[in-house]
């Protein structure tokens, strides 16, 4: 009866670290592919010189595989985020299981100076459709860019 006991108790502990293990290699993958995202938009934006009429529909072809669903949101923001600089554009995203809303927002620093900034928030139970804002799933990248003004005629 004893021997039973202990091997009960190593069989729920076996069980319980491979539950941990699944769960943080979910974690891990879901921050893997935000930053991934953030970096495409923030990559993208920036070959751009940082427009303020960037478009990523125009240049990535968001609705397709990899990314299975993708909605514009318009200049609105990440709902419950802290907002940074001027928004741009906002999107929701689904791809790899998850739902990732996408910030573009940029600042005025100094002359032709911009900083451009790309957040990218994720859901917490990975796959609501609604973001309840929670700052450990959240990843930023920003870039500086010297913007392109046109000569005057």
């Amino acid at each position: 009866m004893a021997a039973l006991v202990i091997a009960l108790v190593i069989a729920i502990g076996v069980m319980s670290y491979q539950y941990a293990a699944a769960q943080h290699a979910r974690m891990t993958d879901v921050r893997v592919t935000a930053s991934r995202l953030g970096l495409l938009f923030l990559e993208d934006w920036v070959a751009l010189f940082g427009i303020v009429t960037y478009d990523p529909e125009d240049r990535l072809d968001l609705g397709t595989d990899p990314l299975g669903y993708y909605l514009d949101l318009g200049a609105g923001g990440l709902p419950g985020a802290p907002s940074w600089g001027t928004p741009l554009r906002s999107y929701r995203i689904f791809t790899n299981g998850t739902y990732f809303w996408v910030e573009l927002a940029y600042e005025p620093i100094d002359g032709n100076l911009r900083e451009l900034g790309v957040s990218v928030a994720w859901s917490l139970d990975f796959q609501s459709e609604s973001l309840e804002f929670d700052p450990q799933r959240l990843v930023k990248f920003s870039k500086y860019v010297v913007y392109y003004v046109p000569p005057s005629p």
